[in-house]
């Protein structure tokens, strides 16, 4: 099964691709009653860093754990087939009379084993994928909140800009890429930590 940093990442960070600016509402009573000079307008929230942490929380692994657990105990059967059927055939010669039918059953179990597994990942794949949309709503509703309370117009979601580039191939650069719209922004626009003290997570 793929790690879960590295299923959550890609997916997490497509989700922001669809828009740079994740929410906007306008200011509260007390920040339009300050000078415009003064107004807090943009605050920035690493999305993806908060709902990797949400997905690792006890709201959610658990889940994924319970069926990444069941998925190993249903195909336990058909591996260990395999190998049986590998160990009962070791050394047997392409000449020998049963070499063919050996092969064949073989190839039979190892077919069975990939196809179920191939299942379970698809499953696996799913529950993930509906956890990350509903991760994603949640620090979203979070951010928007926060940041009303906080007397920010605009929430803008982006990685933090000192953080390095996941440089594994191609696709996952320009993923990082696209998660950092903000290239520069003050300390105190960051209201990341803000978030993840709402939603109670480190």
């Amino acid at each position: 099964m793929p790690s879960t940093r590295r299923v959550i990442l890609p997916a997490a960070a497509a989700l922001l691709s669809l828009a740079a600016v994740a929410l906007w509402r306008a200011a509260p009573a007390r920040a339009a009653d300050q000078p415009e000079q003064g107004r807090r307008l943009i605050a920035v929230v690493d999305v993806v860093g908060v709902v990797e942490r949400l997905m690792d929380s006890d709201r959610y692994k658990p889940a994924r754990d319970e069926v990444g657990a069941a998925a190993e105990a249903d195909v336990k059967p058909l591996r260990e087939r395999v190998q049986a059927i590998e160990e009962k055939h070791r050394g047997l010669q392409p000449t020998d009379p049963a070499y063919g039918d050996a092969v064949r059953e073989y190839q039979q179990a190892r077919a069975a084993l990939e196809r179920r597994a191939q299942e379970l990942s698809k499953e696996m794949d799913a529950l993930t994928t509906k956890q990350l949309v509903e991760c994603y709503r949640i620090v979203r509703a979070s951010a928007d909140a926060t940041a009303e309370q906080m007397g920010y117009q605009y929430v803008v979601a982006s990685r933090p800009v000192d953080k390095d580039l996941d440089a594994q191939d191609t696709a996952a650069v320009v993923r990082a890429i696209i998660a950092r719209p903000v290239l520069r922004f003050p300390n105190e626009a960051d209201i990341t930590p803000d978030v993840k003290q709402d939603l109670k997570i480190n």
